[in-house]
């Protein structure tokens, strides 16, 4: 399911599928296609995957759901700056379709204007950008070279906070009229699932770090001198102890 795809066509299909329909069957099943996506990302939740697994999968999900080329996930480190502009980083922790060393997982780039993201971030709703604006814009040189043509971002809200931003892209003009409230609906129920993952990992995170505990407590139990209890700690296989 997280295998890079080239999207070609994904989303001609999608549009195919929608004028096929008649308006009410068409969204409902956009419904049982959302709702089968979340349970594929709540099983995998369930199953104990890593946040990096959790977060590939929901940006997986949403690409094929939207007919997108490619979509981003990125947490977002953010600090409100000035006269209400958004300051801060975003950094891709998963990603799905035309993805290259251009934005790869881990790529962190700075919150400027002109972003689609940033535009999502300040006014907490979906936003999108298409043609020359994108083209020449902060990520010009990323979108031109994976032939992206439009994109659009919304929000992740966990526990009441902006936790990150999602950003799909395709190739052609733009996406269809709809697109970002779709997308908006099915990131807001995602969001559960990042919020559980990181739990998760915060919980192996503790784990990691009262095992150490224990292992030096055995230690200093024992009489073992100091170098020994040092040694232990730097031995000991936790971060928190790195």
């Amino acid at each position: 399911m997280n295998a890079p795809d080239t999207g070609a066509g994904a989303g001609h299909a999608a549009d195919a599928g929608m004028g096929r329909d008649p308006p009410g069957q068409t969204r409902l099943r956009q419904l049982a296609e959302e709702q089968a996506a979340l349970r594929r990302v709540a099983t995998l939740v369930a199953g104990g995957a890593r946040p990096a697994e959790v977060f590939t999968a929901v940006a997986d999900e949403l690409g094929h759901l939207i007919g997108a080329e490619a979509t981003f996930v990125s947490r977002v480190d953010q600090l409100s700056g000035e006269r209400g502009e958004i300051e801060g980083y975003a950094t891709v922790v998963g990603s799905y379709g035309r993805v290259n060393d251009l934005a790869p997982v881990g790529f962190r780039r700075k919150l400027q204007p002109g972003m689609a993201m940033t535009a999502a971030l300040r006014t907490g709703g979906p936003a999108r950008i298409s043609g020359d604006m994108l083209a020449s814009g902060p990520f010009g040189e990323v979108v031109r070279g994976l032939g992206l043509r439009a994109a659009m971002a919304t929000p992740i809200v966990v526990e009441g906070r902006f936790w990150g931003v999602t950003v799909a892209a395709t190739a052609r003009e733009d996406f269809p009229v709809g697109t970002e409230s779709r997308m908006a609906d099915f990131m807001e129920l995602a969001a559960m699932a990042i919020a559980n993952a990181r739990s998760e990992e915060q919980l192996r995170k503790l784990a990691d770090t009262q095992a150490a505990l224990r292992r030096l407590a055995m230690l200093v139990a024992q009489g073992e001198p100091p170098e020994a209890v040092f040694a232990g700690r730097d031995q000991g296989g936790s971060p928190a102890f790195r």
